[in-house]
């Protein structure tokens, strides 16, 4: 305590020079500047202290408002300050944590997806040059069950990626149609083995050619499809609606929804249907294969392209979801 410096009205001075080394200091000397002077200092035995001068203006009369002098309020911040640090060594270590485990997803990522390449390539050949019954529908279940784990990896891969920030948004002309239609014809075989109505429905006036990442609009669509395919039953319905608002000369924000009459999602539940490795009802959709990252990673990515995604969901009677894009007119 004896390297405390205290300060009073007749030595403004010696206020003003330790401010301005610490931050500055007002140089209007008519009306004494009002500053926290924090001291940080170790006791000799070792022990640290965190502690501030706040000042309080005195005044001859609260009418006139004319400064007599200040007074200097001692406030030990210790417990705070070391609080506060500690606070910041647990945050580094959670960010390095957080760190590694993205290394380690992509890592392994990679290093399962080479193998799973070859298995996909080996059981193509079978499938194409077989012409035993057993064998195929064997291929066919490898086939299947390959593709799966491919999608899984593939999620987890872009999980990764999204948390390292890592993830690049590649922005180039494309054709709207083309990427509709490519997500239409990538599940239209799925719809027909579960008898499901599969429709879609395109403004005829949206613009041919946008500027964006395509890349990524396949994958927002395709994941939403991925959903509405997994949880609509046999003989159910779902519709691709795309529409589009004009902004600017050369800029629109296109709409894509896709609905469904499914098994919906509960009131509750769908403050949580964003969350990462979130999934609902397991008891429920125990046999409905997926990481719980599908609708985590479509937000991110709608997020990273400037958009919105919202839900629209009755339990037991369908879920609509609507993406929100802008994309510039070419």
């Amino acid at each position: 305590h004896d390297a405390l410096p205290i300060f009073s009205p007749d030595n403004e001075d010696d206020h003003c020079e330790h401010e301005q080394n610490n931050g500055g200091c007002r140089d209007d000397r008519a009306v004494p500047a009002l500053f926290d002077i924090r001291f940080f200092y170790v006791h000799k035995a070792g022990t640290s202290f965190f502690q501030f001068l706040h000042p309080i203006k005195i005044q001859r009369s609260v009418h006139s408002g004319e400064i007599f002098g200040k007074l200097y309020a001692l406030v030990d911040e210790t417990e705070h300050f070391q609080y506060m640090k500690e606070l910041e060594k647990q945050k580094m270590i959670a960010d390095s944590a957080n760190q590694a485990k993205s290394t380690f997803l992509a890592n392994m990522s990679h290093e399962i997806r080479t193998p799973l390449n070859s298995v996909l390539g080996m059981n193509e050949m079978i499938l194409r040059e077989s012409n035993e019954a057993n064998i195929l529908k064997y291929s066919e279940n490898i086939n299947v069950a390959s593709r799966s784990l491919t999608s899984i990896i593939n999620d987890v891969l872009d999980f990764s990626k999204i948390e390292s920030g890592k993830l690049e948004i590649v922005n180039a002309e494309f054709n709207i149609g083309s990427v509709l239609n490519d997500g239409y014809n990538l599940f239209l075989n799925s719809t027909k083995e579960k008898n499901q109505s599969f429709f879609m429905e395109c403004d005829s006036n949206i613009p041919a050619i946008l500027k964006g990442d395509e890349n990524r609009l396949k994958q927002i669509l395709s994941n939403l499809l991925s959903n509405a395919v997994k949880y609509t039953p046999e003989e159910g319905n779902i519709t691709i609606k795309t529409t589009y608002k004009k902004i600017e000369s050369n800029k629109i924000v296109l709409t894509i929804e896709v609905a469904d009459n499914g098994i919906g999602i509960k009131a509750e539940d769908i403050p949580h249907i964003f969350e990462n490795f979130k999934r609902l009802e397991m008891s429920r959709n125990r046999s409905i294969q997926g990481t719980g990252l599908g609708l985590a990673i479509t937000k991110n990515l709608v997020t990273l392209l400037h958009g919105t995604i919202s839900v629209d969901s009755e339990y037991g009677k369908g879920s609509s979801f609507i993406v929100q894009l802008p994309f510039e007119v070419y």
